[in-house]
């Protein structure tokens, strides 16, 4: 129960990242992971999972007028005894108002997290 838990509460971390990553200001300055401690995931009346995520850049490109920034989203979280970790690659366009575009088909469970400097 602690993993399938954890797991769940991974990806409304994940959910939870995006929101994060759209009031986040010089995303297009960072070279280097970075991590954020989120606010607890409720899943459930008394339970509540700790969550994080890491942020490592891929590179940035042009579409249209817009500059979009990609990077590999690693969203853990940890509940009792068991922890899980997922990840998915986004695109922020950071020239207008950090719209965050989920990349389909980029979801794993497999990726370690990007080593932070």
């Amino acid at each position: 129960q602690a993993l399938t838990t954890s797991l769940y509460a991974a990806e409304v971390a994940l959910q939870d990242s995006i929101t994060e990553m759209e009031t986040r200001s010089g995303l297009d300055a960072t070279s280097n992971c970075f991590e954020v401690m989120l606010d607890n995931v409720e899943i459930d009346t008394d339970l509540e999972a700790t969550a994080s995520y890491r942020a490592k850049p891929l590179g940035a490109n042009t579409v249209g007028s817009e500059t979009r920034y990609l990077y590999r989203i690693y969203a853990s979280a940890a509940y009792r005894v068991a922890s899980a970790t997922v990840s998915q690659i986004v695109s922020v366009e950071v020239d207008s108002s950090n719209t965050v575009y989920l990349l389909p088909a980029t979801w794993s469970d497999r990726l370690a997290p990007c080593a932070l400097p």
